[in-house]
């Protein structure tokens, strides 16, 4: 068995080695989604949408209650092939199946 002094060190070095791993590998705070969608305005968001359809572009703007995106430099793409290229395209909430930034 472990003597006390034995003990109160094999304590004191796991809880050093906690702190430290803490340190170094911080635990992710999780966002809400409308928080991710903000931070990935003026950047580059894949957008799939109803029918087998894909948006590729820049996130210009949303809204709130119905999550409406405005798009900028968007390629289009219908069944995993690039269809064209457009300026900028206004997406409907109702129609997104998912947003990844």
């Amino acid at each position: 068995m472990y003597a006390t002094n034995d003990f109160l060190k094999i304590h004191s070095c796991l809880r050093v080695a906690l702190l430290s791993f803490k340190y170094y590998f911080p635990i992710p705070i999780p966002m809400k989604p409308l928080d991710l969608i903000h931070e990935s305005l003026e950047k580059r968001v894949i957008v799939e949408l109803r029918g087998n359809r894909e948006y590729r572009g820049i996130l210009e703007g949303y809204d709130h209650p119905h999550l409406n995106l405005v798009l900028k430099k968007v390629e289009e793409f219908i069944n995993g092939e690039q269809t064209r290229t457009v300026e900028q395209v206004m997406v409907r909430g109702d129609n997104i199946i998912y947003i990844s930034p």
